[in-house]
């Protein structure tokens, strides 16, 4: 009998899944689209490229606050060392109680529609792609792997938009190192394209957003599509 269960139990991580649905979500509610939750002090976040307000994604409750996440639909950066940074942007905020309207200042087209969301706790392993990140060791193909980790995590692993957990990787993974200490980083979010919201990564892709353990204001991007 295979000790694949055994070996793989250790890694499992608690994921939040979520999904677009209808309703009007409040403004410190996750949702995609929309007013972004804003606080005094704050201005809309422009491109360093296009020099274009950026578009607002999706926001969500993560374990430090409120999080914001902007991005720049004209320059379509993937998280390439050449890209400027400010392409992209992602606003925490300790607090979700003391809210601000800011002036829209990105492009009409696209702008998201405003869509509330569903959130379903779960459980979460690597991707067979990505597994050699956690247990370099671990000789298996994906025959074999694939049944294990749904039987593990109670669901066939498939692309969605999720807060935490590991990601699925479109294109193989690609786990950046943390900037300052060059450690792995950790998974933020993964958000998928969503039709419900008309948000499309190039072609049906996801974007991926890590941080470090150790430096959580070190924030990476990654966009991978078929």
């Amino acid at each position: 009998m295979s000790n694949l269960p055994k070996q793989l139990r250790p890694l499992v991580l608690p994921v939040t899944l979520v999904e677009p649905r209808a309703g009007a979500p409040g403004i410190a509610e996750t949702k995609f689209g929309g007013a972004p939750y804003a606080e005094a002090g704050e201005t809309w976040p422009m491109c360093g490229g296009c020099k274009r307000g950026l578009s607002f994604v999706f926001q969500w409750k993560a374990e430090r606050g409120l999080c914001t996440f902007y991005y720049c639909f004209e320059c379509n950066p993937w998280g390439l060392a050449d890209e400027p940074r400010a392409a992209w942007c992602l606003r925490r905020h300790a607090t979700s109680d003391a809210a601000v309207s800011l002036p829209d200042r990105s492009p009409k087209k696209p702008r998201l529609k405003e869509r509330a969301v569903a959130l379903r706790p779960g459980l979460s392993l690597p991707d067979w792609e990505g597994i050699d990140s956690f247990a370099p060791k671990l000789d298996v193909d994906s025959e074999e792997y694939d049944p294990v980790v749904e039987s593990l995590i109670g669901r066939e692993p498939d692309f969605c938009t999720q807060i935490g957990g590991y990601p699925m990787f479109v294109q193989g993974g690609e786990f950046p190192a943390c900037p300052a200490c060059r450690k792995q980083m950790r998974l933020l979010v993964q958000i998928d394209s969503e039709e419900e919201v008309q948000l499309m990564w190039g072609d049906s892709g996801c974007v991926y957003l890590f941080e470090c353990a150790t430096h959580p204001e070190k924030v990476e991007l990654l966009l991978q599509c078929f």
